[in-house]
């Protein structure tokens, strides 16, 4: 499965993005920044 990490700080847009990209069947993760980003994608 593809992994795909959202780095958005609206919780709207973020949710939107999360809900398509799973019905996609992608593994999705979100962070709500820069820093949060790197640490999950480490």
């Amino acid at each position: 499965m593809t992994r795909v990490l959202v780095v958005e700080d609206d919780p709207r847009l973020v949710r939107a993005l999360l809900i398509n990209l799973q019905a996609r069947h992608y593994d999705v993760g979100a962070a709500p920044d820069g820093a949060t980003a790197l640490r999950l994608a480490a």
